[in-house]
């Protein structure tokens, strides 16, 4: 091991050591002089490390906190109104009672949509955000490998790898397989 990369000839299995060692690089078989270029990352890291989500997350929690206050407000407003309804028992005829408790039942629900919509807006717009944030990780990733030669990257959880999230076509031995398939078809084994 020099500088971080590993080069490794006749590769029959590929034994992935992660930790601060760098990219390990791996030779083909058959040529040992071209080597293959492996990375790992971790995406959730880089994503919660990424300025542009942290600003946009800042921006949503200052929106949807202030439209939160607003509510919260209006409950407190329509709690006093409805606990005053209560208080004022013998100084309101039974019609005006039954007329504003009605109005006060009707805000209650009025504010429960505001929130139920409150809610399903921050859902979608954390959403949003999270596409975003993949795509420009993904895309970040797909350059760096692309500029710096890396023929496969592998995505890291807690250290251990969980999924391939860039693979170079000259790895993908898809049309080989093919080939070796049609050229010795099942009937004739």
């Amino acid at each position: 091991m020099k500088n971080g990369t590993l080069v490794v000839a006749g590769v029959v299995g590929i034994v992935v050591a992660i930790g601060g060692a760098g990219p390990l690089v791996f030779a083909k078989a058959e040529d040992s002089s071209v080597p293959y270029k492996i990375g790992v990352v971790d995406v959730d890291t880089a994503a919660e490390e990424y300025t542009f989500r942290r600003d946009q997350v800042a921006k949503l929690s200052t929106e949807f906190n202030t439209r939160s206050d607003r509510l919260q407000q209006e409950y407190g407003t329509l709690v006093d109104r409805r606990d005053q309804l209560r208080s004022d028992a013998t100084t309101i005829n039974e019609e005006a009672r039954l007329m504003l408790r009605l109005e006060i039942e009707d805000d209650f629900h009025r504010l429960q949509q505001q929130l139920a919509r409150l809610d399903a807006d921050q859902s979608r717009a954390l959403e949003r955000l999270h596409e975003l944030v993949s795509h420009d990780v993904r895309t970040a990733i797909e350059a760096i490998a692309y500029e710096e030669d890396y023929h496969l990257v592998l995505r890291i959880n807690d250290g251990n790898p969980t999924d391939v999230v860039y693979a170079s076509s000259t790895i993908n031995m898809t049309p080989k397989l093919i080939d070796r398939l049609n050229a010795d078809p099942r009937e004739s084994r």
